[in-house]
């Protein structure tokens, strides 16, 4: 009996508890799917094409010419002013003669130093033809046209004039000759020529020479001193009394008797290290046949301290010549001194 009740009570517990649970449930409800409105994208907008705006030109300008240098200019670069006074194309035929195919041209030019020991020499100069050439001076210059340009030093004021020749193409059509004031410096104008020139057929309008006045004078027989010597004029003959030797038609000998006297040992002396200089500024070395025109020539060597040496340096230059100056070197390429001044 207990049996029976037992069990039946377990079955109302069991469908008690079935139906509790049962009545607790909630009926599953689907979730709605989430909607995604759709976002309108941008309509895609086209880029404003921007116009550039046309600027206004400015008139062309036309690229200035440089000036035309004319012959007789005057020019000033570095130190010294430079002076084209006359072109010869082609040079007069003299000892030396162009290869075929080439032909001989030569400058009258004047250089005049601003500066103290500004350098001269004949190789600072060049030419310049149509095609862009440029030529250097001939080594061969003083044996085209006398008196070429040279080389040495000039104080502040002192000036020379010499003739530079060249050896061109015939063909070759000048357009300018240009001068190096520094060693391995710029080149510069110093005459514009007319390209439309015909070659060598050059039409050079010749600038009259200025008159050079003398430095301060200095009196014959006046003891100069310069470097580590003295020197003294002694005197002049101008011309030479005619001997062995006999200058070109045209020119004229000349010859001076100079004494030097060393300071310092050491000093060199030599008849080279002399020039005389024209009205026209023209400087002449002496002539390489001195001591067949006077002797004893002043000659060559070495002098000690208070050693002395006397002797005669002679010249060939024009007839028309005018000198005013006796000019001595005392360095080698150094700076020439004024040893005398001639008035007549």
């Amino acid at each position: 009996m207990s049996s029976i009740i037992r069990w039946s009570l377990m079955c109302v517990t069991f469908a008690f508890v079935t139906l509790a649970s049962c009545g607790d449930e909630q009926p599953t409800t689907a979730k709605p799917a989430m909607s995604v409105t759709p976002t309108s994208q941008p309509t895609a907008t086209k880029e404003p094409t921007l116009t550039p705006t046309i600027q206004p030109t400015a008139a062309a300008t036309q690229t200035p010419q440089e000036s035309i240098v004319k012959i007789g200019t005057t020019v000033e670069a570095g130190g010294s002013t430079y002076t084209v006074n006359e072109i010869m194309d082609p040079a007069p035929e003299g000892g030396f003669r162009a290869k075929d195919g080439n032909r001989l041209i030569t400058i009258d030019v004047t250089q005049k130093a601003i500066d103290d020991e500004e350098p001269f020499n004949l190789f600072y100069f060049a030419v310049q033809d149509s095609d862009g050439f440029v030529y250097e001076p001939s080594p061969y210059s003083s044996a085209i046209m006398e008196p070429s340009m040279g080389s040495g030093e000039l104080g502040s004021g002192q000036l020379v004039r010499g003739w530079v020749s060249f050896e061109i193409p015939d063909t070759a059509t000048l357009i300018s000759i240009l001068a190096e004031p520094e060693v391995f410096g710029q080149r510069v104008t110093i005459v514009d020529l007319d390209p439309s020139s015909s070659p060598g057929n050059l039409v050079s309008s010749t600038t009259p020479p200025k008159p050079v006045t003398p430095s301060s004078p200095v009196l014959i027989g006046t003891t100069v001193e310069a470097g580590g010597s003295t020197y003294t004029v002694n005197e002049i003959m101008d011309p030479a009394p005619e001997g062995g030797f006999r200058a070109k038609d045209g020119n004229r000998l000349i010859t001076i008797d100079v004494t030097q006297k060393a300071i310092d040992d050491e000093e060199p002396f030599n008849l080279f290290y002399f020039a005389v200089q024209d009205s026209d500024g023209f400087v002449y070395e002496p002539s390489p046949y001195s001591s067949a025109i006077m002797e004893p020539s002043m000659g060559s060597g070495e002098l000690g301290s208070g050693q002395l040496v006397r002797g005669w340096v002679s010249f060939e230059i024009p007839d028309t010549a005018t000198l005013i100056s006796i000019l001595a070197e005392p360095e080698v390429f150094g700076q020439r001194v004024t040893i005398a001044n001639i008035s007549n």
